[in-house]
C-alpha cells in the first residue's frame, strides 16, 4: 500500500467509526456487530501505527469513551451507587454488595430458609 492509499483508508476508516460510534452512543441505534466494528478500529491502529503521518490528533483511536458521557440525566432517576454504607457489613466474612439508591435488597433468589 503506498501513503496516498493510506492516507485514503485512514480517512475513510476514521469517518466510518466516528459514523458509528455516533449510532450506537448517540442515537441507540448500532447498524454493525460489535466484532465488525472492533476490525475497523484495529485496521485503522494499525494503518496509523505504520504511517504515523497520517494519525491525526482526534482520531478515533485516540478518543476515550462516547458522546453518551455528555448526556445528562434526571434527578430522580435510580442509579447504580457502587459506594458502601459503613457497618452495613463484617468485612471479615461478607463481600461488599453494591445497591440501588432508594431499593430496599431483597435475599438471594435461593435463600436456605425457601428450599
Amino acid at each position: 500500500m503506498n501513503k496516498t492509499e493510506a492516507k485514503e483508508e485512514i480517512l475513510h476508516l476514521s469517518k466510518e467509526i466516528n459514523h458509528h460510534n455516533h449510532l450506537y452512543y448517540v442515537e441507540s441505534n448500532p447498524v454493525i456487530s460489535d466484532y465488525e466494528f472492533d476490525m475497523m478500529l484495529k485496521r485503522l491502529q494499525d494503518l496509523e501505527a505504520q504511517f504515523p503521518e497520517f494519525a491525526f490528533e482526534h482520531s478515533p483511536t485516540k478518543r476515550v469513551g462516547g458522546d453518551i458521557t455528555k448526556k445528562s440525566f434526571p434527578k430522580n432517576a435510580a442509579f447504580l451507587d457502587f459506594s458502601f454504607a459503613r457497618g452495613s457489613r463484617n468485612v471479615e466474612t461478607e463481600a461488599p454488595k453494591p445497591y440501588v439508591r432508594g431499593v430496599e435488597p431483597i435475599g438471594a433468589p435461593c435463600d436456605e430458609e425457601q428450599v
